[in-house]
């Protein structure tokens, strides 16, 4: 009677109604059980098209309630559950209404879980249909459109915890690859991949099965950067998400050779090939990732293909991560217990660099909510990107920015003497390993700790002559590190511009130049004032009103010095700097030896692992 009362107040307002229309009395109905459903779905491989948790944002269920019994292939119905959308936020998934376990234990509920919530291109069974769930597919024609659709193992019979859904591909990525051999240069002006458009989908005892798959398509890339010289490497130009076909289809291409062995005018000389054969291994299976490369030379084309592990399509990526007060993320307050409070940040969207902060920011808490005992904001959260060899000493979490400036250095150290330079003297090369000075050398070098310790410990070092390093180390004195965390060290020039993209909200400026080899970025930008505001929260000082400038870590006409040398006589810098009315941010490489008067503004930042 229990699980029939369940079922009625969770699944249904039939029974309900003919209920009312029996009795003139509300008479009590028992409670369901006051255990919620909730969901914690996971992948099983680690890299997917998704970010955050490697996971889409998005998840459709389908629920069956059996009383008494368990599931039936021939008869249970989607009865309590159907496409149930199911939404995640961070780590946590959430669904409204939200459901509760029946109070009966011989009550059964089974789950089939797919995902992203009603993808592209797919349609699920009515929900009348008996016996396991299934769907019908047609594959979107547009490449872009195409997305990693996700399938469960079914979870059938549960009567409470936590339902934990293992997620698998369910279609074949398949990576067109071009390369050119020869002597000229050549263009693909036409190219298609030809496989089947649509099939059946169907759940079942253990996992998932395709059906009346069929067909055709010529599918074709995306980009249209179908150039190549006359000997380039490979170069990606498609990440299809197809059928599980098995065999493999043909392919069709048109390309031109530019000849200019006659000197003068060159000779354009156009090759079709149509319907060609692709290697009839390996198979085309879900959760399978095939590679082909397509060889171009002046007379022939030729085919290889290879099965390879699924990995995340960074072009095609659905980046965009959200953040509950409670997860840990750059912008949140660090204290000297080793505790973290929300900093306000919400959003991340790194496709398009669009971030979201609640407004106001949140006040920081100078009270731990769990013992009582007060504690002081030492720092803030600015980056979750950790270095291996961070993560391989424990500090697992993410890197804190300290709230100080390097002002007793300023005269102390750095214009008293001209032989004193920030980071250290001219034409030495310290055990430091030096870094490329190219933006994407930059974007990695993330051993700020190893490049202090480096520094400090090397056989005949002097503070005085690298004050910039020595200054981190000497902030432990008055601000010691939590237990747990590292000391305090000099950033290294891939943590200050993790810093500069979210606090200072450049992160659709230096998404382009992530992978790019220039030597120097600048970015009209107002990060400086985006970063300030968040230290001044940290810190409860006003800077801009009371003129306290030394309480905040960045301020305008400042240079900042990294722990990344890039030569004997360079090092790499971050910059604020006003030029022509404007003020601008700089990702940069500086010369050791450069004029005493320009280090007059150079400054160093300390931060700490955790």
């Amino acid at each position: 009677m229990k699980g029939m009362n369940f079922f009625i107040l969770a699944s249904g307002c039939i029974f309900a109604a003919a209920l009312v229309s029996c009795t003139s009395i509300d008479e009590p109905v028992p409670e369901p059980s006051s255990s919620p459903i909730g969901f914690s779905p996971a992948v099983n491989d680690a890299n997917t098209r998704y970010a955050s948790d490697d996971l889409p944002a998005t998840m459709g269920v389908f629920a069956y309630l059996t009383e008494g019994s368990g599931f039936n292939a021939s008869t249970s119905t989607p009865n309590f559950m159907y496409n149930q959308l199911v939404t995640r936020n961070g780590t946590t998934w959430s669904y409204t209404p939200v459901k509760y376990w029946p109070t009966n234990t011989n009550d059964k509920v089974s789950f089939f879980a797919y995902a992203p919530h009603n993808a592209s291109g797919l349609t699920p069974c009515a929900n009348t249909q008996k016996g396991y769930p299934s769907f019908t597919y047609t594959v979107p024609t547009a490449e872009a459109s195409q997305e990693d659709l996700l399938v469960s193992t079914p979870l059938l019979n549960q009567n409470g915890g936590e339902i934990a859904p293992i997620l698998k591909h369910a279609l074949t990525k398949v990576t067109l690859i071009v390369k050119s051999s020869g002597k000229y240069d050549k263009e693909i002006t036409a190219l298609s991949l030809k496989a089947a458009t649509n099939g059946e989908l169907h759940f079942k005892d253990g996992g998932f099965e395709w059906k009346n798959i069929q067909g055709e398509y010529g599918y074709t890339p995306a980009t249209t950067n179908l150039k190549f010289g006359a000997s380039d490497d490979k170069k990606e130009i498609a990440n299809f998400l197809l059928l599980p076909q098995g065999t493999p289809d043909t392919f069709s291409i048109t390309y031109k050779v530019t000849d200019t062995s006659g000197g003068g005018n060159a000779n354009i000389i156009t090759r079709t090939l149509t319907a060609q054969a692709l290697p009839a291994t390996p198979l085309w299976e879900q959760d399978s990732h095939v590679f082909y490369t397509i060889d171009l030379s002046e007379e022939i084309v030729t085919v290889t293909a290879e099965a390879g592990v699924w990995e995340q399509d960074e072009k095609k990526s659905f980046d965009i991560e959200t953040f509950l007060p409670s997860d840990l993320k750059p912008g949140d307050y660090y204290y000297s217990d080793g505790t973290w409070s929300d900093g306000g940040l919400r959003m991340i969207d790194h496709s398009t660099g669009a971030i979201t902060w609640t407004s106001p920011l949140p006040d920081r808490d100078l009270t731990n909510p769990d013992t009582g005992v007060s504690r002081e904001c030492i720092g803030m959260v600015f980056s979750t990107r950790m270095s291996e060899n961070d993560k391989a000493r424990g500090w697992t979490h993410g890197y804190v920015v300290g709230l100080k400036l390097s002002e007793g250095y300023v005269v102390d150290r750095w214009t008293s003497y001209s032989h004193h330079l920030p980071f250290g003297p001219a034409n030495v090369d310290t055990p430091i390993p030096n870094v490329s000075p190219q933006m994407k050398d930059y974007y990695t070098a993330l051993d700020g700790y190893d490049n202090t310790q480096a520094v400090t410990t090397m056989e005949g070092y002097v503070a005085d002559d690298y004050p910039a390093f020595q200054y981190a180390v000497d902030y432990s004195t008055t601000t010691p590190s939590p237990l747990g965390a590292s000391s305090w060290f000099l950033p290294a020039i891939g943590q200050l511009i993790d810093l500069w993209e979210v606090l200072g909200e450049d992160l659709p400026q230096t998404i382009p130049y992530k992978e790019s080899a220039n030597s120097m970025v600048e970015l009209t930008t107002g990060s400086v004032a985006r970063i300030r505001a968040h230290q001044n929260k940290a810190t409860g000082t006003d800077a801009e009103a009371t003129g306290v400038t030394s309480n905040t870590a960045f301020t305008q006409s400042i240079i900042y010095v990294s722990s990344t040398e890039t030569g004997s006589n360079s090092f790499a810098i971050a910059d604020f700097y006003s030029w022509n009315g404007s003020m601008l941010s700089r990702i940069a490489n500086r010369m050791k030896n450069a004029g005493q008067d320009s280090y007059a503004m150079l400054k160093s930042v300390p931060v700490l692992a955790f």
